[in-house]
């Protein structure tokens, strides 16, 4: 048996990347197909980011996130799917795990279109990443899969929106989300 603080913190990493696999396998069935109960269920734009970002500070409650939300279409309203949220999550885990300073959440919409910016200060990308970025997992953590940011390209893709990466200005990445909301009526 191992001993000592270092047992407990291999158990922590070990723990923490079953639980990310268990979700980007949830991710994956749900994209196969195989809706999840708890999915589909209508909610303000507000409602969906307060409970997306509630849960994800539980998941990590050392990152520090600056939300800028603003509610210019306060009606709007989005269908709260589970694996919108865990891509969601999954852009969130990716920019804090390079960003432990600070993410930044930039929320916008319109009564058609929610329009989401998060970035972090890490280190930015490569070039190379940059091409492969929708196509193919890739990571540049050493212990990391590379699927949360393909899959979460993949879901919000299926779910009619698009996500884009771009390097920034003053030092890391920037992920822009666009995601069409339910017409009025609807």
């Amino acid at each position: 048996a191992i001993s000592g603080r270092g047992s407990y913190q291999s158990d922590g990493i070990l723990r923490k990347q079953i639980d990310r696999c268990k979700e980007a396998l949830s991710v994956m069935s749900a994209s196969a197909g195989a809706g999840r109960a708890e999915s589909g269920h209508r909610m303000t734009v507000r409602q969906y980011l307060d409970a997306v970002l509630e849960e994800w500070r539980q998941q990590y409650p050392h990152a520090r996130l600056a939300a800028h939300i603003s509610e210019p279409a306060p009606e709007a309203m989005i269908i709260a799917e589970r694996t919108l949220t865990q891509a969601l999550h999954n852009v969130l885990s990716n920019a804090a795990d390079v960003s432990p300073d600070e993410v930044t959440l930039s929320a916008d919409w319109t009564q058609d279109e929610l329009k989401l910016t998060v970035a972090d200060r890490g280190p930015g990308l490569r070039e190379d990443i940059f091409e492969q970025l929708g196509k193919q997992p890739v990571t540049t953590k050493p212990e990391g899969l590379g699927v949360g940011l393909y899959l979460a390209h993949a879901t919000i893709r299926r779910l009619g929106g698009d996500l884009g990466v771009s390097k920034r200005e003053q030092g890391g990445t920037a992920v822009r989300i666009t995601m069409p909301l339910l017409k009025t009526g609807t």
